[in-house]
């Protein structure tokens, strides 16, 4: 059969109300460390399962892990989308344990959401309030 990463299996867990965040989250975190090559998507979904089990901390660096992964093929940048992402999530994890990093982390993604399309338009709008209410 097929293999599903735990990090999915938490996450759908999650998703489906049967599990809690922290039963999957060192299972997820040990298979991405242990792996000698994990994609910027399995570093996304730990830092998001390490934000909904509320290990803010985690949850930021993983974030930052991602937004600091160069994604580009030629003049193509593919990651475009999930390190602007990255930039709001870890914004928020700063934001939810009081660090000012929060506020540089939402400068990031409001700078490259400054002209979002409409189904980005709320996470733009939260991440320029960011900007002018964190310290």
């Amino acid at each position: 059969g097929i293999e599903v990463p735990v990090v999915l299996a938490g996450l759908a867990e999650l998703s489906s109300g049967r599990g809690s965040a922290t039963d999957w989250l060192a299972a997820a975190v040990e298979e991405l460390e242990g792996s000698e090559m994990h994609s910027e998507t399995d570093l996304f979904l730990t830092a998001t399962l390490a934000a909904r089990s509320g290990d803010q901390r985690l949850a930021a660096d993983l974030f930052g892990r991602v937004a600091a992964c160069p994604l580009k093929l030629d003049d193509v940048d593919l990651g475009w989308g999930l390190r602007t992402r990255s930039h709001f999530e870890q914004a928020k994890a700063y934001a939810s344990l009081g660090d000012p990093a929060a506020r540089e982390a939402f400068a990031r993604a409001a700078a490259l959401w400054a002209d979002p399309e409409p189904s980005l338009e709320a996470s733009a709008r939260l991440a320029r309030e960011g900007v002018t209410t964190m310290p």
